[in-house]
C-alpha cells in the first residue's frame, strides 16, 4: 500500500486518508475505516511495446522498464520500495496520469486502475499483457480518526465521495 498516506495520517498532518492495503485494526488503532468499492488493476502496455501480444514471464520482462508510481513516504526518498512485480528495471513516476502517458508512448509496462484506461483499452492504445497474473483487485478505504471530528469541509468531502461511489 501507499505508506506515505499512512505516515501523514499518523503524524496528524491530515484528517482523512484514502488508502489501499491498509492493515490497521481500525478501532484498535483509533481509526474509522470505511471500505470503498473494489477497484481492478490491469498489467498493460502499448500495442507496439515488445511485451505486447505474446505470452510473457519474469524472464521476458527482464529487459523492459516497469513503470511504477512512487510511494510518497519519506522512507522511500533515498531507497526505493521494491516493485510489485519484483522488476529490477523500474522507472518511478509521481502519479497515474504520468504513468498512463508514459505507457501510451511505449516507454514501459505497468499496473494501472482499469477505470483510468478504459477508453485506451477500447481504442487499442493500451492492451492487457498476457502473463500468469495480469489483473489484481483491491479495496481502497477512507480512514479518519475515531475521536477527532472532521470540519465542515471534511464532512462535506466525505459525504460527497461516499454518495458518488454508491
Amino acid at each position: 500500500y501507499q505508506e506515505g498516506v499512512i505516515d501523514r495520517f499518523e503524524e496528524s498532518s491530515c484528517d482523512l486518508g484514502l488508502v489501499l492495503g491498509f492493515s490497521g485494526n481500525g478501532d484498535d488503532d483509533g481509526y474509522d475505516c470505511t471500505p470503498l468499492p473494489e477497484l481492478e488493476l490491469l498489467l498493460v502496455a502499448a500495442p507496439e511495446h515488445p511485451l505486447a501480444g505474446r505470452v510473457i514471464d519474469d524472464t521476458s520482462r527482464a529487459g523492459h522498464a516497469e513503470i511504477v508510481v512512487r510511494d510518497s513516504s519519506p522512507r522511500f526518498a533515498r531507497e526505493s520500495k521494491p516493485s510489485f512485480m519484483g522488476s529490477s528495471n523500474v522507472v518511478y513516476l509521481s502519479d497515474f496520469h504520468s504513468k498512463r502517458l508514459a505507457m501510451l508512448e511505449g516507454a514501459g509496462y505497468g499496473w494501472i486502475p482499469r477505470h483510468l484506461i478504459e477508453n485506451d483499452l477500447r481504442a487499442g492504445r493500451l492492451q492487457e499483457l498476457q502473463t500468469q497474473v495480469s489483473r489484481w483487485n483491491y479495496r481502497p478505504q477512507i480512514i479518519t480518526r475515531l475521536n477527532d471530528s472532521l470540519g465542515r469541509g471534511g464532512r462535506l468531502f466525505l459525504k460527497t465521495l461516499k454518495e458518488g461511489l454508491t
